[in-house]
Parts: structure tokens; sequence; C-alpha cells
């Protein structure tokens, strides 16, 4: 299990929870999925992590025992190192944009969003948003050219507004990575997976819709959508349009400061990650000056 990009091996947890695999999804950084069926026919996930440590995701089952398959895939076993999860067989949200409904998909973002912000005050999470962004705070302007720019300064001046707000804020359970390739369709609807789990301010939760679906440039390098999806949130929960945006801001930022450390370094996503975060500081700009 210590390789990073090696296959796992999941035959003791097949015969241990009487589980039939169906399918192996490329192996990922920190954890390997498995398409699986159980003993009473049902589909499910086997997803199992490096190392025996969830890494980032180490409270998620804390977040989904909460929610209980609220907007969210179910949690049907565990133990260290491995989750077995409901199986979403459906489409990710990110198609819904690529057919040309972003405002529908934000309504699906907006949806998932607040039915865990009704569960926010379940748990404290352990790790806040100061945490979270540790390496967008402490990477040196001098590592890359790129953040060296204005933008690159005017998005770091925003995420220290954003963070010193947050700390006196009502703040709650967040799951930290609501976007639109962590939001699939499975018999029950639209359903988020993947937490981070975070704690901190409502508006946070929105940061990363701001952002994606990424690889679409031409929607995510748009300030004028970043306007439109902030007034969408904000005309369904009442969340601060300028906290909304300046949280896509950070996240931009953050996703920048991964494409600078990225090994091997791919100029494309750089210019991507540049792109959205130049869009981003502008609907900022905008929305910071009315």
């Amino acid at each position: 299990m210590a390789g990073s990009s090696k296959d796992l091996d999941p035959a003791p947890l097949l015969d241990q929870w009487n589980l039939t695999l169906e399918g192996t999804r490329p192996a990922r950084r920190q954890a390997q999925i498995f398409e699986v069926r159980m003993e009473d026919g049902v589909p499910a996930m086997l997803k199992l992590y490096r190392r025996l440590s969830l890494g980032s995701e180490a409270e998620s089952p804390n977040f989904l025992s909460l929610m209980d398959g609220d907007s969210t895939a179910r949690l049907l076993r565990m133990c260290p190192g491995a989750l077995l999860l409901e199986r979403l067989e459906g489409e990710m949200l990110s198609k819904v944009v690529a057919r040309g409904d972003d405002e529908a998909a934000t309504e699906i973002i907006i949806d998932i969003a607040e039915a865990i912000r009704k569960k926010r005050q379940g748990f404290k999470p352990a790790k806040d948003l100061n945490k979270r962004f540790e390496t967008l705070q402490e990477t040196p302007l001098d590592a890359h050219p790129i953040l060296a720019t204005a933008t690159f300064r005017q998005a770091r001046d925003v995420m220290r507004r954003a963070i010193d707000r947050d700390a006196a804020a009502d703040r709650g359970m967040l799951h930290g990575d609501l976007h639109h390739t962590n939001v699939v369709k499975g018999h029950r609807g639209w359903c988020v997976i993947d937490p981070m789990t975070l704690f901190g301010e409502a508006e946070a939760e929105y940061g990363q819709a701001f952002c994606n679906p990424s690889y679409q440039v031409e929607i995510v390098s748009d300030p004028k959508r970043a306007i439109r999806v902030a007034n969408q949130i904000n005309s369904r929960t009442g969340l601060n349009h300028e906290r909304l945006i300046a949280w896509g801001v950070v996240m931009a930022a953050h996703s920048l400061v991964k494409e600078v450390n990225r090994t091997p370094f791919e100029q494309r996503l750089l210019d991507r990650a540049s792109s959205r975060l130049e869009a981003l500081v502008t609907a900022y700009g905008t929305v910071a000056n009315l």
C-alpha cells in the first residue's frame, strides 16, 4: 500500500465483507476505488486508502454518518484505511454544465450545500480554513514569476481578509470540496462524494463552485459568470456576495499554487489556473466596490 501509483489489493476486504469485485478504477495518489457488489446484490464502492490513513478525508466517516445519505453518498461500512460506500452510477454534475445549463447545476450545488448547512453543528471538524490554506499563505512569492503578479498579490490580500473574518463568523461543518465533479447522480438524486470536512463560515462551502468545472475554461474564466453564481446563491440563501466570491478567489489562488508546486510541472494547467484566478479577482473587485 505504500506506493503512490501502484494498485492496491482489495482481496482481504472482499473476503471479510463478502464482496464481489466488479471493476477497478485507476490508482490515485491517496486512494483507489473498486466497484463491488455486496452479498445481497447491492452495488457499492470500496475505497482503499494508502498507508491505512484517510489523509485529507480523515473525518469523512463522521461527516457521512451525520448526513446519513441526505444529499451525500451513504457510508455502508468502514475499517482502518477503508470505506465501503454507496455506489452512485449516474452522471457527474459537470455534464449538466457541459450541456449548457450552468444555472441548473448551480441550483443543485445550493441544494446540497443547504442540506449540509442544516446539520453544520452536528460535530466540529478539526481543520479550519486557516489550516486548509497554509500552503497558500506560506508559499514565497519568488517561487514562480506568476506569484509575483498584481493579481496573485490581490488574491493573497483577499485570502487574509477572508480568514480574519471567518475567525469571527458563525462557523460550522463544511464538506470542504463541493464542486461539479464531486457531485454524482444516483437513484436517490444528486449526492456529493469525497468530503474533505472543514470548519468555517457558510460562504466558504461555495468556493470550489466558482472554480469548477475547472476544465471548462470559457466558463470559469468569465467574471460575469462568477457574479451570476454569487447572485444565484444569495437569492436562495441570503449569504454575502463579497464573502462568496472571496472564497472563490481563495480556492483559485490555492489551485494556482498547487500547479506551481506540481511535479512534473504542466504549463497548460498553470495557464488554466491563472486565467481562472484573474476572472475571480476581477469579479471580486466588481462586487466589493458595489
